[in-house]
């Protein structure tokens, strides 16, 4: 895997145009149609109270649960 990145054009009017791109596959898309998708997923999954009830709630819950001691000892490690 040789991975990608991201680049710019700038037009003759001066007009910048980002996009990001793979190596292995040869695809690249538009910095704007990436943004679109991620800001509908990111909308869809707010929207979608049971996700948020039954995966994001009880992670941070038992996180809240936590001995004050253990929680310390995790942020140590980082």
């Amino acid at each position: 895997m040789t991975g990608g990145g991201g680049k710019a054009t700038i037009k003759k009017n001066g007009n910048a145009y980002y996009y990001y791109y793979c190596n292995d596959c040869k695809i690249e898309f538009k910095e704007k149609i990436i943004n679109n998708y991620f800001s509908e997923f990111i909308s869809e999954l707010v929207e979608d109270d049971s996700v948020v009830n039954q995966i994001f709630l009880p992670m941070i819950k038992q996180k809240n649960d936590e001995p004050k001691e253990q929680l310390e000892k995790e942020i140590e490690l980082y």
